[in-house]
């Protein structure tokens, strides 16, 4: 009799536990909330930047994916777009001559832009870095300094938060990162929000949010090595934004 009471309460225990398990699907769980973002990181080829900025991304929670064409850019196929570091923005894309800007790619500049165009459509998180920050500043209508001298290449360098960033209780009231631009941010875009500058006398934009599109852009490099692990925080909050 206690072997057939056993018995009864072992199957019923296995029932329930399949119940339990076929209920899952009917949480409320975001889609993603379980998956690991997919982040689409374009340049016209694997450049050094791209690459660094990929194997940051995969350290730090996301499977970043490389995209070099215009027809691979779906953003419904991605969680998030990066834009990495590179060569200096088209002028004449803000209306001015080439006055001090370098390694000028009309490709990149255009393939990026409409990436951009996707992800802002689409509402998606984006993440600039460097050239990244400057051509969502063009994007948006701003313009660039095209020379602020060699004060901020490749230097780590503080950069005060303001309140007013959403990585300010991420990172606190200042930060130290790697910086190596020789451009900056003269006008910003409209829609556009300052939220970092540089603590020397330039006083540079360091960081851009937009004020309602999950867009996050910095003028320094985070996916490189920082005091306090600054950068990865970073590039972890933004993965975060992504699920």
């Amino acid at each position: 009799m206690l072997s057939h009471t056993m018995k009864r309460a072992w199957h019923l225990m296995m029932l329930f536990c399949f119940l339990f398990l076929l209920s899952f699907p009917l949480f409320p769980l975001h889609a993603n909330a379980m998956s690991v973002p997919r982040i689409c990181v374009v340049d016209t080829r694997r450049s050094s930047d791209a690459a660094s900025l990929m194997s940051s991304i995969r350290k730090n929670g996301g499977t970043p994916v490389l995209v070099t064409t215009k027809k691979k850019i779906r953003a419904a196929s991605y969680d998030g777009l990066a834009l990495p570091g590179g060569g200096d923005v088209n002028p004449a894309l803000y209306h001015e001559k080439n006055r001090g800007s370098r390694n000028v790619s009309s490709a990149r500049d255009s393939l990026q832009l409409y990436a951009i165009s996707q992800f802002v459509r689409a509402r998606k998180p984006i993440l600039g870095v460097c050239r990244g920050l400057q051509l969502l500043n063009v994007y948006f209508g701003g313009t660039l300094y095209q020379n602020i001298g060699r004060s901020h290449r490749m230097k780590q360098m503080k950069v005060s938060v303001t309140p007013a960033s959403a990585l300010y209780h991420t990172l606190g009231p200042t930060a130290t990162l790697l910086h190596a631009h020789h451009q900056s941010i003269k006008r910003l875009g409209n829609g556009l929000i300052a939220t970092q500058y540089s603590t020397d006398k330039k006083r540079c934009i360091e960081a851009i949010q937009h004020e309602t599109l999950p867009i996050y852009a910095f003028q320094y490099h985070p996916e490189h090595g920082s005091r306090k692990n600054a950068g990865k925080k970073i590039i972890r909050w933004f993965i975060v934004q992504c699920r």
